[in-house]
């Protein structure tokens, strides 16, 4: 083995997905512990595609076995020796992701692989398996590959548990990536109003116009007004209020209103308990005078 060849194929898995990504890692890990100086260096390259490569070579080096279950747990497939097994012959999303974190966190690279790289997550419900289990996880190594996840041009469900995470996880370095997906009108509604609450989730302010920017458009998407309600409920920034108690104060529709009603329990503060008491004794709707209501009184 040369230098020359183990630079060659990392820069390959680095750049691809799917089979010739699998063939490029299959490659470097046949070099066997020759590499492993190398692999070293490149879990500190500046680069996190590099440092995400490098981790994972380095699991499968050092955890293969785990990371050989890993695939099962995320399929849900249940263990041959079970006697009780699911009806529906595989465990539901959440099931799996607990079992994944069962596993410990040294399973994450390998997430994170089926996710970007190897591609070997066939449906949905492996997805949210995967994601939920990185929500669980909390671990930093995951938030740059689920921003750039985010920002691809692919299947709507991937980028909204991505957006997702990254707004538990509340990373500074991915805010603007967060606040692009949501200014980008080319983007879907699922996806901005995924942005709009990951954006309140960050309790980062410089969120707080453009997220009342959208709120307060007639031509917006009603859809995304909504989760911009929500966001800046998440956000916490008390200049929203006066923007908040207005637009309840006027006729919305019931689902606008209710989130109306819950951003500003989140908020709090005088603005945001006169307008809620007065919700609560002149809306038309009773639900929403009723929700109205008793976010008052929990305020109070």
């Amino acid at each position: 083995m040369s230098n020359g060849d183990f630079a060659q194929l990392f820069q390959t898995a680095v750049e691809s997905e799917g089979d010739e990504y699998i063939a490029a890692r299959g490659a470097i890990l046949a070099m066997g512990e020759a590499v492993r100086p190398q692999i070293a260096v490149k879990l500190d390259a500046t680069d996190w595609r590099e440092q995400l490569v490098a981790q994972i070579v380095a699991g499968w080096m050092d955890h293969g076995s785990l990371f050989e279950q890993v695939t099962a747990k995320v399929r849900g497939i249940p263990e041959r020796s079970l006697t009780l097994k699911p009806i529906s012959k595989t465990y539901a999303p959440s099931q799996r992701a607990r079992a994944l974190v069962a596993m410990g966190v040294d399973v994450v690279p390998r997430l994170l692989e089926m996710l970007l790289k190897s591609k070997d997550h066939p449906g949905l419900a492996e997805m949210q398996a995967i994601m939920q289990a990185l929500n669980a996880f909390n671990d930093s190594r995951a938030v740059l590959p689920l921003a750039d996840l985010a920002g691809q041009d692919i299947q709507e469900p991937a980028r909204t548990f991505a957006l997702g995470a990254l707004g538990k996880f509340r990373d500074p370095r991915t805010f603007a990536t967060v606040e692009s997906i949501f200014a980008d009108m080319e983007n879907s509604a699922g996806v901005r109003s995924s942005a709009a609450v990951a954006l309140g989730l960050f309790a980062d302010r410089r969120a707080t116009s453009r997220l009342l920017s959208a709120l307060q458009d007639p031509t917006e998407d009603e859809e995304v007004r909504r989760y911009a309600a929500r966001g800046l409920g998440y956000l916490g920034d008390p200049a929203a209020s006066d923007a908040l108690a207005a637009m309840l104060r006027s006729e919305q529709p019931p689902e606008m209103a209710l989130t109306l009603v819950h951003a500003l329990s989140s908020l709090g503060g005088s603005t945001a308990i006169a307008a809620l008491e007065e919700t609560g004794r002149s809306h038309s709707d009773e639900s929403i005078r009723q929700a109205a209501e008793g976010a008052r009184r929990m305020l109070a």
